[in-house]
């Protein structure tokens, strides 16, 4: 995708291990409310120790999240315009394969696929309502019109839904554009 901006991850979590803040990865972990079963085993006070499944086991099967899910896996990252909110950051980590990554040396959000393999360009554009509520001009031609190839049920159709009323306003512009440029004299 031409909108994308390239980021090696492992060499900038490895020259720069405090440039980049995992804000999906806090938010998971945040948002687990499952205690783990095994706590009494640890030495301490019974209920000591409040540790959620994803912090014990990387895993909760009740949520169905794991720490990997918010994990950069792809060397693409996609700037927000806006600054994503708590609760559109747990979304873009629960429902799609991308987290929210925050960039201390800009301070600017980025979006950022933690999955990879297939066309994934529906599940960035999802990504992009939760946070900014709209897709970019720029990378709405570029998301596969393909029914359900990796969003689907409501979230396909919020999806479809919200290009369709995107691709409407972008086409009313384009059309003033037109008129203006026709209209305009020597």
């Amino acid at each position: 995708m031409g909108y994308s901006i390239d980021v090696d991850w492992h060499e900038e979590f490895g020259k720069y291990p405090d440039k980049w803040i995992n804000e999906g990865r806090h938010i998971l972990d945040q948002s687990c409310k499952h205690y783990d079963k095994q706590k009494d085993d640890l030495p301490g006070e019974q209920g000591e120790y409040k540790i959620c499944n994803v912090e014990y086991s990387g895993y909760c099967e009740q949520c169905g999240i794991s720490e990997d899910d918010c994990e950069p896996m792809m060397n693409y990252t996609y700037p927000l315009v806006c600054d994503p909110s708590e609760e559109a950051i747990a979304k873009v980590v629960k429902n799609t394969c991308l987290t929210v990554m925050y960039n201390n040396d800009n301070g600017k959000y980025y979006l950022v696929l933690c999955g990879g393999g297939m066309d994934l360009s529906q599940q960035i554009g999802l990504a992009y309502l939760y946070t900014d509520g709209r897709i970019p001009k720029d990378l709405i031609e570029e998301i596969s019109t393909q029914a359900n190839l990796s969003v689907s049920g409501k979230d396909w159709r919020f999806l479809k839904e919200s290009i369709i009323e995107e691709l409407e306003i972008n086409k009313a512009c384009l059309n003033r554009s037109i008129e203006e440029w026709k209209n305009t004299k020597e």
